[in-house]
């Protein structure tokens, strides 16, 4: 068995990823988010195949270097927003019913990590509207969309 787990987290919730090669079966517990429209925050536990397993993503860790958002991050600095990289270092998991972040901090990541990366390497299943490394393209898309409305109504208002 295979663990990685937020021992910063009390007991009965802790979020913890499971893998168990011989059974090829992954669980996760209190990490796992549902894609279903009334999902409700972190399912108590989820337990999948290793055919289930879309893809991983790295985000702010590992293959992942993310210059964009490390932008934003610093520039979050300086309105008194303090996040840095190595609190968001994570990757993502993703499966045929919804995804699981596992932050680089876990006790036991690298090692699931690694493990998981053998299960589903690469992200070629990865739905679009979810891949989180796609996230600042949005943000800049969403941003020209309200300058252009913005100018729009400057010039003909």
């Amino acid at each position: 068995m295979i663990v990685a787990e937020d021992r910063s987290c009390p007991i009965p919730q802790r979020p913890r990823i499971s893998i168990d090669p011989e059974q090829r079966t992954i669980q996760f517990e209190w990490c796992h988010v549902s894609r279903s429209f009334f999902s409700a925050g972190f399912q108590q536990s989820y337990v999948c195949s290793f055919d289930d397993i879309t893809g991983t993503a790295d985000f702010l860790h590992g293959s992942h270097k993310a210059p964009v958002t490390r932008i934003i991050l610093a520039a979050g600095r300086l309105i008194s927003i303090h996040v840095s990289p190595k609190q968001l270092a994570s990757t993502f998991v993703y499966t045929e019913t919804g995804r699981c972040r596992m932050f680089a901090s876990w006790h036991g990541f690298e090692e699931v990590r690694a493990q998981l990366a053998k299960i589903a390497p690469g992200q070629s299943r990865i739905p679009l509207s979810e891949d989180i490394r796609l996230i600042p393209l949005y943000v800049l898309g969403m941003l020209v969309v309200v300058c252009g409305i913005i100018l729009g109504l400057l010039e003909f208002g």
